[in-house]
């Protein structure tokens, strides 16, 4: 003996799969926007110096409006860049980021540090993005 299901629940059941698709949809794609912060910059800064190429460390903070308006642009720069960067949340209090901020002299955000190796190459602090895509064209090569 088969049951059936009633026309009511069977709707109400595939407007939840819907539902839940959308915000399974939803979460994936904004942590896909989101910048890709590096869970130990520190570390992280040290490697790509030893590998003497050129990189970039962004510095941005978690709610910083000038940060979100070229978040889009890039996080696409940083995803075509050879995974030649680091990205540091200025947010964040830990004695890593305080460090590293105080060794490249942050005092804004969203600024793009571009070193070769241990070395200095240039800094933008802005949201220019032409003057953005300067420093990440210099790592894309």
């Amino acid at each position: 003996m088969t049951k059936q299901v009633n026309t009511s629940t069977l709707r109400w059941m595939i407007a939840g799969v819907v539902f839940l698709a959308t915000i399974v949809g939803l979460v994936a794609w904004h942590t896909s926007q989101a910048y890709p912060d590096t869970s130990n910059p520190a570390a992280a800064v040290q490697k790509m110096a030893n590998q003497n190429n050129d990189y970039v460390i962004v510095f941005h903070r978690t709610g910083c409006a000038a940060c979100e308006s070229v978040k889009k642009q890039v996080v696409r720069s940083l995803k075509a860049s050879n995974q030649r960067y680091v990205v540091v949340n200025a947010a964040h209090s830990d004695n890593q980021t305080k460090d590293l901020m105080t060794k490249f002299d942050i005092e804004h955000t969203p600024t793009f540090v571009q070193m070769r190796g241990n070395q200095f190459v240039a800094s933008y602090t802005g949201t220019n993005l032409p003057e953005i895509n300067k420093l990440f064209n210099a790592i894309q090569k």
